[in-house]
Parts: C-alpha cells; sequence; structure tokens
C-alpha cells in the first residue's frame, strides 16, 4: 500500500515538474511581444490608424502598449506572467527567480535606454527650429506673440510644433506645420473662432475705411495680425488697424427683379471703374470676385469675376458673369448661361 502511494506521489510530482517546465517556458516566451517597444521607441511608429504622424520615445511606446491593449496581447501576458510567477516561480529555486527578474529588467531596461535617448535629441530638434519658428511668427504676429508663445514639438522628422500663447485662452493650441517653403499655420482660425465677431467686424472696418456704398460688403481675407499689446479677453477692435489682409471681393444685395444680365454688366463697369480703385495694390489680389446677393431668396444669384491685367489676360481687364440658375427662379432669364467680356481701355465691353 505505501509501495502504491509513493508510486502515485511520484508520478504526479513528475507530472507536475513537466507542467512547471512547459509553464516556465511559455513565462519566458510571454516577453517576446514586449520586444517591439524598444523598436519604436528607436524607429518610431504612426500615432493612430488613419494618422501620418510619426512619434518616438515614451510617446511611442504608450501608443504601442496602448494598440496591444485593445487587442489584448499585452494584458494577457502580463496576467499570465503574474499569475505563474505568484504561483510557482516565487516558491522555486533561486536561479529560476534570477532568470525571470533579470528577464524583465532586460525589457524594461531596453525599453528605457531608446526613450531616454530621445529626450536630449528631442530638445536638440527644438533647439535647431525654434529660430525659424520664431521668425516666421514674429513677421506674421509681431515680435511679442514670437517671444511669449510656448512651443512644443508635435512630431520629430518634419518638425511640427504645436504652440500656445496668450493671445487664446490656455487650453487651446495652433498647429506650425513644416513645409519646403517654410513654415504655415492656424492661429488665425483659432483667434477668430474663440472670437466670433472679429471677422464681422473687420469686414465693416474695411467698409468704412474704403466707404464701400450701403448695398456692398467687402470680402477680406485676413493674412496677419499684429498681437502686440494684445492678451485674450482684450477688446480685439484696436486690432483691426494691425491686421494684414487681402481684400478678394465684394457681396451685392439686390433685387431679385434687378438680376438681370444688363444690369451685371453695368455693374462690373462700376466695380473696375469706382470700387477696384479704392483699394491699394498690395491690398488686393490678381483677380476680383463680386457675389450678388438675391435679397428676396437669400441666395447667391450670380457672381462676377474681374482678372486685372496680366500676361496671362493680355493685359486687358477680364470680366466674367456667371449666373447661378435654379429651379424656383423663373424669372431669371440669360441669354448665355456663361458671359465673359474683355474691358477696353476706355471701359467698355467691347
Amino acid at each position: 500500500m505505501d509501495n502504491e502511494n509513493t508510486g502515485k506521489k511520484d508520478r504526479r510530482a513528475k507530472v507536475l515538474k513537466v507542467l512547471g517546465v512547459i509553464g516556465a517556458v511559455f513565462f519566458f516566451l510571454s516577453y517576446i511581444p514586449f520586444v517591439i517597444l524598444p523598436f519604436c521607441a528607436q524607429l518610431g511608429i504612426e500615432d493612430g490608424i488613419l494618422s501620418s504622424r510619426t512619434v518616438f520615445g515614451w510617446e511611442a511606446v504608450t501608443t504601442v502598449f496602448f494598440w496591444c491593449c485593445v487587442i489584448p496581447i499585452f494584458p494577457i501576458c502580463i496576467l499570465y506572467q503574474l499569475a505563474f510567477g505568484l504561483l510557482y516561480i516565487r516558491r522555486k529555486h533561486i536561479a529560476l527567480k534570477i532568470a525571470a527578474a533579470l528577464t524583465c529588467a532586460a525589457v524594461v531596461i531596453a525599453t528605457a535606454i531608446p526613450c531616454l535617448l530621445y529626450i536630449p535629441k528631442e530638445r536638440a530638434r527644438v533647439e535647431e527650429l525654434s529660430p525659424e519658428v520664431r521668425s516666421y511668427l514674429e513677421g506674421k504676429y509681431g515680435s511679442e506673440l514670437a517671444q511669449e508663445a510656448k512651443l512644443k514639438l508635435y512630431e520629430y522628422i518634419p518638425g511640427t510644433f504645436h504652440a500656445t500663447s496668450q493671445v487664446i485662452p490656455n487650453d487651446h493650441w495652433f498647429e506650425l506645420d513644416h513645409a519646403p517653403d517654410g513654415y504655415y499655420d492656424d492661429l488665425i482660425n483659432v483667434f477668430c473662432g474663440q472670437n466670433t465677431k472679429y471677422e464681422e467686424g473687420f469686414r465693416n472696418y474695411i467698409d468704412d475705411k474704403y466707404d464701400l456704398p450701403e448695398d456692398m460688403h467687402s470680402q477680406p481675407h485676413i493674412s496677419s495680425i499684429d498681437f502686440t499689446g494684445y492678451k485674450h479677453g482684450d477688446d480685439t477692435s484696436k486690432l483691426y488697424p494691425q491686421t494684414g489682409y487681402e481684400v478678394a471681393g465684394v457681396t451685392v444685395t439686390m433685387e431679385h427683379d434687378e438680376i438681370v444680365q444688363k444690369n451685371l454688366q453695368k455693374l462690373a463697369m462700376r466695380v473696375v471703374n469706382d470700387i477696384c480703385p479704392r483699394f491699394e495694390e498690395e491690398h488686393r489680389l490678381g483677380h476680383f470676385m463680386v457675389y450678388i446677393r438675391d435679397v428676396d431668396f437669400q441666395e447667391t444669384a450670380a457672381s462676377i469675376q474681374i482678372d486685372f491685367p496680366c500676361a496671362d489676360t493680355l493685359n486687358y481687364t477680364v470680366v466674367q458673369i456667371e449666373p447661378r440658375i435654379y429651379d424656383d427662379m423663373p424669372d431669371t432669364i440669360w441669354e448665355d448661361g456663361f458671359f465673359a467680356e474683355e474691358v477696353n481701355d476706355v471701359g467698355y465691353f467691347d
């Protein structure tokens, strides 16, 4: 009887030993997925499924870790490591404990090294690009903003930045993208989004500055703002004289029955001979748009494009009148769907 019990214990011990060996093998194999972390930290990885932004260092590690938790690779490995370590390894020979600890430490250290090395590399990249970025900001927004803006490197290789400034709320930022011809940004869009009446107020300022008729409103394109002396929450109207712009065109309101081709030809000549000369050349684009707003239907019924003399227009002023016909405007009848003429030096249609 004793021999039989001893035999059962021996067989059980052998089974447990085999299972322990298999479990230990799987324990060490469970660290293989984590080998990807140091490579991603060093070589970079795209941030997100549809993103083209490449991240490095700790940000790359956290990105990979997140997606490997969404697809539960890492959680399964970690849970197995904890369970096997607590239930088996801590009760076994010290050599197995040391091997497990060294494996874990090797993965952590291998991941930490490229992350730590990326920190001074990132700082050097910021120092390299900051003069160019701040010079760009100074030219577009003034020296005060260029000095106080806080820059954070968003993407290492192209040199893209996220920046905060005192001219927008503290929890908002604007983006600085690096293109082959220099930087471009979206600060004006962020600023106007937080100050929704600024563009309308600036448009009225331009209307008054150039003494436009009551039925006509300018369409200025804001290209720069000198924010010197301004902080978020201040009166934005003081920025109007410090705003750079080009006038892309005007909007004219007309009665429905008045929107006929003959009247639009007269309007085109009025704009060419009277309105366009009011705007300085540096505040005017190579073409000038006139949008005719139907006061009855509250829609744009036609547009006029005026191209100023250049090589493409054979040094003529070219006027194109394009109606926008829709079914519920039966009274709007045009001889031609598209009208274009050249204006001679005298100012009449040829």
